[in-house]
């Protein structure tokens, strides 16, 4: 992570806020604590070189440790608000229409802008 983008501001609203508050504490708690067990468990059945279960556990815990510095990093560096309101200026959403067959008769049936002379050909 760059400089930068260490010191930039997270902006989360109180939901997301909260979601990764409880994500956190789950992590640092029960879910450590079960890798650690596990970690223990599988140290105790001996040679460590040719151990899978003890090498999975420790990669797990790498990555979970990984994440816990993640959202620690993130919910400190929060800031929380409301999602914003677009701006008046701003174009609307384009909207989707599908086209029923009645729809397409009726398109069909308008007269057309310019006369049949002046539409051009394609050519073959």
């Amino acid at each position: 992570m760059t400089q930068a983008a260490a010191q930039g501001k997270v902006w989360l609203t109180q939901e997301a806020f909260d979601k990764l508050t409880q994500e956190l504490e789950d992590l640092k708690g029960p879910i450590r604590q079960d890798i650690i067990a596990r970690i223990s468990a599988a140290r105790d059945e001996g040679d460590l070189k040719e151990n899978g279960g003890y090498h999975a556990a420790r990669e797990e815990q790498g990555k979970l440790e990984g994440r816990i510095r993640q959202l620690e990093d993130m919910l400190l560096r929060a800031e929380v608000g409301e999602t914003p309101r677009p701006r008046p200026s701003c174009s609307a959403p384009a909207r989707w229409r599908t086209l029923t067959a009645a729809s397409r008769s009726t398109r069909r049936s308008r007269p057309s802008a310019r006369p049949s002379s002046a539409r051009p050909r394609a050519t073959p």
